[in-house]
């Protein structure tokens, strides 16, 4: 069940959101550091963090 988890909207679509963080995801791996502000920044690291645990057990 999804009751009380909520979404960032940030003031964007569900689509471009979902194009915003996967860019972002991408660029972060390949740069390894990269400039946004503190709201995308928070959302971003738990989309990344999932990713990152995902690698580690070799599941991607």
């Amino acid at each position: 069940m999804r009751h009380r988890n909520r979404v960032a909207k940030l003031g964007k679509t569900a689509s471009h959101r979902k194009a915003m963080f996967n860019n972002m995801a991408a660029s972060l791996f390949i740069y390894e550091k990269i400039a946004t502000t503190e709201p995308k920044a928070k959302e971003l690291v738990k989309l990344v963090a999932r990713l990152i645990t995902f690698a580690k057990q070799g599941n991607l």
